[in-house]
């Protein structure tokens, strides 16, 4: 377990911290799923990869930290005499249609550039992990994801989302 700790560690904290901000918060969700791990490794049955599985498990921590952090200011501004529930909810309504839309391009994705984009984005691979993972040449990861990301800002700037489109690359 311990191995397992040393070689995920980093990388699910900087998963976690590049969408939460908070290392309090990115150091306790990541805990969390190791001692969720440790505490299920019995009965658990890994479908995909650990590592697939373990940043699968990070994100969903993320999202209920965001969704707490929601119910808190919701909570404040209730208190406050503020309502500012409307504009919660729009703007959460108006973050899970961008991401809806960025899943569907991403989607529309030739396969081979879906592939990389998605080992580099959402598991944080370095192209040449995704290189050996994949059975291909540093180079052509690294085209596949120029030519990934020019398809995606080409899909996206069509629906106007410029916001989502600069979260994508920043994240």
């Amino acid at each position: 377990m311990a191995a397992l700790f040393d070689c995920y560690w980093e990388r699910l904290a900087d998963f976690a911290f590049k969408r939460i901000r908070s290392l309090e918060d990115t150091e306790e969700i990541v805990q969390d799923v190791f001692i969720k791990l440790f505490e299920r490794r019995a009965a658990l049955e890994v479908h995909t990869s650990l590592e697939a599985y373990l940043f699968t498990a990070v994100r969903y921590r993320v999202y209920n930290k965001i969704r707490d952090r929601i119910q808190i200011r919701k909570m404040h501004h209730a208190v406050s005499g503020v309502d500012e529930s409307y504009a919660l909810s729009e703007h959460l309504l108006e973050y899970k249609e961008m991401e809806h839309h960025i899943r569907q391009a991403v989607e529309r994705l030739p396969e081979q550039c879906r592939k990389v984009f998605i080992l580099r984005r959402e598991y944080q691979l370095s192209n040449r992990r995704i290189a050996e993972r994949l059975n291909l040449s540093v180079n052509t990861v690294e085209k596949h994801m120029g030519k990934a990301l020019r398809l995606l800002k080409e899909e996206l700037s069509k629906q106007d989302i410029a916001i989502a489109l600069l979260l994508l690359i920043l994240l």
